[in-house]
């Protein structure tokens, strides 16, 4: 009998292909559209979006405080001061230096949307000020 050690080129060949099969397998995972970098990416803009709607709520709760102490407080009032438009005021004075996220106002002092930059709009969230001075939110993510 021989004693055969080593491998063979059809075992290596195999080897390789295989290997080759599982890095495609991990490109693929890692690069693609639903990729964990893209993944990634998007989560961070969520996040930011998250923080921002924070700020702004907090912009909004000290906006109903001016109206209060404008409405019950004050010896001089500012006439047509609203719940709605002292919480918009102070909302839409809320600025971000982020590079994945832009804050505006739509239609008329009731609307403010915060969305992704460029290809990443379709992550936003848009919140409604309503009459009575709170935000209602709605997120598209």
């Amino acid at each position: 009998m021989k004693n055969n050690k080593g491998i063979t080129l059809i075992a290596l060949v195999i080897t390789i292909i295989v290997l080759l099969i599982l890095a495609g397998v991990a490109l693929a995972m890692l690069a693609g559209d639903n990729g964990l970098l893209t993944k990634a990416s998007d989560s961070k803009i969520v996040n930011e979006i998250g923080a921002l709607k924070d700020q702004v709520n907090l912009a909004a709760a000290e906006g109903l405080s001016d109206y209060f102490e404008n409405e019950y407080v004050a010896a001089t009032k500012t006439e047509g001061l609203t719940k709605q438009s002292a919480v918009y005021t102070k909302a839409s004075a809320v600025t971000t230096s982020s590079a994945y996220v832009e804050f505006a106002n739509v239609e008329a002092s009731t609307k403010i949307v915060i969305q992704g930059k460029g290809d990443k709009n379709y992550l936003k969230a848009e919140g409604t000020v309503q009459t009575d001075g709170t935000i209602s939110w709605v997120d598209t993510f």
